[in-house]
Formats: structure tokens, C-alpha cells, sequence
């Protein structure tokens, strides 16, 4: 039996079929990221251990496809178990060592990164001082106000509207919502979209307003595109 179990866990079948398994996964990983956006596909697909459907339920669910962690876990173990197995050391093999040692710690340092790194960041204006940083992805919720069938979700931190997922963490199904707004121009658009049947962009005041035209100007050469209608494009 444990013959058996060794022979899998180093067999170069059990390679080939991670190596089909990863690359239907990113297939279908970023086919996806259509529909859900970068961070929710990566989280579905690429940051578990099985690709569950459906996705969204929250009752009965049943596992289709291995995950991104899953995959690379198996791809490692079988790749360590292979080359403790089959390969003497030996100066002329030096390549092949050096070649399979590259591969286990990129494959360990991926994984170990991705399972328990912490990605965020500090944004400074000139003059702040700050000892804190923040995590671009997660949001500390503030209020819901559902004043006159309007629901407002306020949050504490400052973060890019990019994943449905943030506004069903507060509670908020966006599928059932008439009308979204969502602060942006690009980065709403990838989770967004594909729920919405028009994309409507409001052109709102401040420093970085799409209308050039809005803007005081003082000392600038007539005409200059795109500010006159008349004027050609350099």
C-alpha cells in the first residue's frame, strides 16, 4: 500500500496531469475575470483549494475543478518526491539539481507567499507622517443607510470599487439594485459591466474631471486640443 502511495505521488503522470490542470485553471481563471473581476477570480479560482459551483449559493455546493493552491501544493510534493526518488547526486547532474531546486522553492515560495503574505499599502501627501498601512482590498464598513429605498454604504478606509465581493461582504446583493454608482472611470468597469445594461459616466467636478474644458486656464496658446473644437491634434 505505501509502495503504492509513493509510486503516485512520484509518477510523471501525476505531472503532466498538474501541468493540464494548471493550465485549464488560468484558462478558465481568466475567462472569468470578465465577470467577476481580477481580485474575485483570483480568490475562486487561483487562491483555493477547489473551484466550487455555484460560486455564489450559499447552501448546497459541489466541488468541479481542483484550485490553484490544490494544484500547485500536489505539483510540489509530486516534484520533491520525484527527485528524492530517482536522482543520485552527482557533479555531472549538477545542472539537474540546481534545475529541479529552482523549481521546488518557486513553486514553495508561491505558495507560502500567497497563504500567508500581506499585501498593502501607505499613501502619503507631502508633509503627513504616518505609522499604519492599508490593505487596498479590504474595507472596514462605516454606516449602511437605506433612507427612502436608497442604500448608501459608507466605509472607513478609501478603496477602489473593483469586486462585487465588497459590496456583498457589507450585505448588499448588487444583482438586485436598479441603479449602482460607483466611483471610477476604469476600475468599476471589470465587475460591473457585466451586470448592467448601460454604463452611464457622469463627468463630476474636481481636479481630475474628464472635461478638460472645466478647468481655468491662464497663459496657454489658442487654439490647443482638445480644448477648442478647431483646434488639430499634435
Amino acid at each position: 500500500m505505501l509502495r503504492k502511495i509513493v509510486d503516485l505521488f512520484t509518477s510523471l503522470k501525476l505531472t503532466i496531469v498538474c501541468l493540464a490542470a494548471g493550465m485549464a485553471l488560468i484558462f478558465a481563471g481568466t475567462l472569468a475575470q470578465v465577470h467577476l473581476g481580477i481580485h474575485e477570480a483570483q480568490q475562486r479560482y487561483f487562491q483555493s483549494m477547489l473551484v466550487w459551483w455555484p460560486a455564489e449559493g450559499r447552501g448546497f455546493r459541489i466541488p468541479i475543478f481542483p484550485g490553484g493552491h490544490l494544484i500547485g501544493a500536489v505539483l510540489l510534493v509530486n516534484l520533491i518526491a520525484a527527485h528524492a526518488k530517482r536522482f543520485r547526486w552527482s557533479w555531472r547532474k549538477l545542472g539537474i539539481h540546481l534545475t529541479h531546486a529552482g523549481l521546488i522553492i518557486m513553486l514553495a515560495g508561491g505558495l507560502f507567499t500567497d497563504l500567508f503574505a500581506v499585501e498593502s499599502h501607505m499613501r502619503l501627501e507631502r508633509g503627513d507622517t504616518k505609522n499604519y498601512s492599508e490593505d487596498q482590498q479590504h474595507m472596514e464598513l462605516a454606516i449602511i443607510d437605506t433612507t427612502d429605498g436608497h442604500t448608501i454604504v459608507l466605509t472607513s478606509r478609501v478603496v477602489a470599487p473593483v469586486s462585487l465581493a465588497q459590496l456583498r461582504a457589507a450585505g448588499v446583493d448588487p444583482r438586485a439594485a436598479r441603479i449602482i454608482v460607483a466611483k471610477g472611470v476604469v476600475s468599476p468597469r471589470p465587475a460591473y459591466a457585466p451586470i448592467s445594461s448601460e454604463v452611464i459616466l457622469v463627468d463630476t467636478p474636481g481636479v481630475t474631471a474628464n472635461d478638460l474644458r472645466g478647468f481655468e486656464y491662464r497663459r496657454r496658446r489658442r487654439p490647443l486640443f482638445p480644448l477648442e473644437d478647431d483646434a488639430a491634434y499634435p
